[in-house]
This record gives C-alpha cells, structure tokens and sequence, in this order.
C-alpha cells in the first residue's frame, strides 16, 4: 500500500510556483483544493488484482463510478475512479498494477 499525505507548502492561495515539475510548481492543485474545500483527506487509492470485478462489486455496493471499465494509468497500470459524491466526497482510485 502507498500513502501520500499532501500539503499546501505556500504557493499564495495557487500562485504559480517556479516552473514545472517543482515541488512547489506541482503544489498549484493542492494548493487550490485546500482552498476551496479546506484541509482533509483527498484522495485514496487502493491496488486491485483485477479491476474489471473491483468496478462490478463497488458499483454492486451502491457506489456510481466515473470509469466502467479500466483505462490507462502511470506506470503501465489500469485505474479507475469513483464519483465522490456517492463516496462522502472523498476520490476513490482503483488501482490494477501489472503482473511483475
């Protein structure tokens, strides 16, 4: 499992920081987020063996997804995401890592 905990480091409310792929470049939606919504948990991603069944019981359980099938992620994986309004406002990320 991963755990990211993200935190506005000061880019002023989004201000563009000093270019990309910097922490604080990177921080500008963080940033806007904690600003709209306020600090708390964002995002939670879970690894799932196979996503395609992992879609079927959270949809089964009564939560709407954004992705009915898997699509495309970083690192050759296969992700899928809930919509947060049927998961009290948190982003739930399936994760389906390939095989070793």
């Amino acid at each position: 499992m991963d755990i990211e905990i993200l935190q506005d480091i000061g880019t002023a409310g989004g201000a563009a920081g000093p270019g990309p792929g910097s922490t604080t470049g990177d921080n500008r939606a963080i940033s806007r987020f904690v600003t709209r919504h306020g600090a708390g948990p964002h995002h939670l991603a879970v690894r799932v063996r196979d996503i395609e069944p992992a879609i079927a019981r959270l949809r089964d359980a009564g939560i709407n997804m954004i992705d009915t099938v898997g699509r495309p992620g970083s690192r050759r994986s296969r992700i899928a995401f809930a919509d947060r309004r049927s998961t009290g406002g948190l982003v739930l990320h399936l994760v389906q890592r390939p095989d070793p």
